[in-house]
Protein backbone atom coordinates (compact mmCIF):
# COMPACT_ATOMS: atom_id res chain seq x y z
CA UNK A 1 0.00 0.00 0.00
CA UNK A 2 1.41 3.41 -1.04
CA UNK A 3 -0.42 6.39 0.49
CA UNK A 4 0.84 10.08 -0.08
CA UNK A 5 -0.73 13.47 1.44
CA UNK A 6 -0.13 17.15 0.21
CA UNK A 7 -1.02 19.03 2.92
CA UNK A 8 -0.24 22.41 0.93
CA UNK A 9 2.71 23.03 -2.05
CA UNK A 10 5.19 23.14 0.61
CA UNK A 11 4.62 19.86 2.58
CA UNK A 12 3.69 16.67 1.93
CA UNK A 13 3.37 13.33 3.62
CA UNK A 14 4.23 9.70 2.21
CA UNK A 15 3.98 5.96 3.37
CA UNK A 16 4.35 2.89 2.47
CA UNK A 17 3.77 -0.36 3.54
CA UNK A 18 4.79 -3.96 1.91
CA UNK A 19 3.70 -6.93 3.24
CA UNK A 20 4.91 -10.44 1.66
CA UNK A 21 4.01 -13.94 2.98
CA UNK A 22 5.59 -17.02 1.28
CA UNK A 23 4.62 -20.38 1.88
CA UNK A 24 7.54 -23.26 -0.06
CA UNK A 25 6.74 -27.04 -0.69
CA UNK A 26 10.24 -27.58 1.43
CA UNK A 27 10.38 -31.06 -0.56
CA UNK A 28 11.08 -28.68 -3.65
CA UNK A 29 14.72 -27.30 -2.41
CA UNK A 30 17.59 -28.59 -1.30
CA UNK A 31 18.73 -25.85 0.91
CA UNK A 32 17.15 -26.46 4.04
CA UNK A 33 14.77 -23.35 3.94
CA UNK A 34 11.76 -22.95 6.28
CA UNK A 35 8.19 -23.75 5.07
CA UNK A 36 6.93 -20.17 5.19
CA UNK A 37 8.74 -16.49 5.30
CA UNK A 38 7.15 -13.43 6.02
CA UNK A 39 8.47 -9.58 5.29
CA UNK A 40 7.02 -6.36 6.93
CA UNK A 41 8.60 -2.74 5.86
CA UNK A 42 7.31 0.37 6.35
CA UNK A 43 8.44 3.86 5.46
CA UNK A 44 7.26 7.27 6.00
CA UNK A 45 8.82 10.80 4.74
CA UNK A 46 7.50 14.36 5.35
CA UNK A 47 9.14 17.17 2.99
CA UNK A 48 8.74 20.85 3.54
CA UNK A 49 10.25 23.13 0.87
CA UNK A 50 11.12 26.34 2.93
CA UNK A 51 11.82 28.27 -0.12
CA UNK A 52 12.56 26.97 -3.80
CA UNK A 53 16.23 25.98 -3.03
CA UNK A 54 15.92 24.68 0.09
CA UNK A 55 14.04 21.38 0.95
CA UNK A 56 13.81 19.38 4.42
CA UNK A 57 13.07 15.50 4.16
CA UNK A 58 11.89 13.61 7.97
CA UNK A 59 12.08 9.80 7.23
CA UNK A 60 11.50 6.44 9.07
CA UNK A 61 11.86 3.11 7.76
CA UNK A 62 11.86 -0.14 9.55
CA UNK A 63 11.93 -3.95 8.40
CA UNK A 64 10.18 -7.09 10.16
CA UNK A 65 11.24 -10.98 10.01
CA UNK A 66 9.33 -13.73 10.03
CA UNK A 67 9.33 -18.14 9.21
CA UNK A 68 6.99 -20.72 10.34
CA UNK A 69 8.65 -20.80 13.90
CA UNK A 70 8.92 -17.63 14.74
CA UNK A 71 6.62 -14.52 14.42
CA UNK A 72 6.94 -10.81 12.99
CA UNK A 73 10.18 -9.50 14.40
CA UNK A 74 11.94 -6.36 13.56
CA UNK A 75 15.31 -6.39 12.19
CA UNK A 76 16.08 -2.90 11.92
CA UNK A 77 14.82 0.88 12.33
CA UNK A 78 16.00 4.03 10.46
CA UNK A 79 15.55 7.62 11.48
CA UNK A 80 16.86 10.26 9.29
CA UNK A 81 16.77 14.04 8.35
CA UNK A 82 18.49 15.61 5.29
CA UNK A 83 18.53 19.13 3.89
CA UNK A 84 18.83 20.38 0.52
CA UNK A 85 20.20 23.40 -0.28
CA UNK A 86 20.82 24.84 -4.07
CA UNK A 87 23.84 27.08 -4.22
CA UNK A 88 23.15 29.91 -6.29
CA UNK A 89 26.17 31.68 -7.98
Amino acid sequence: MRAAYQFTRRTFLRAILQYEDYDFNTDLYTDGRDSRERHFASQVLFSYKLNPQTVVYLGYSDNHEGDAEMDLTQRDRTFFAKIGYAWVL
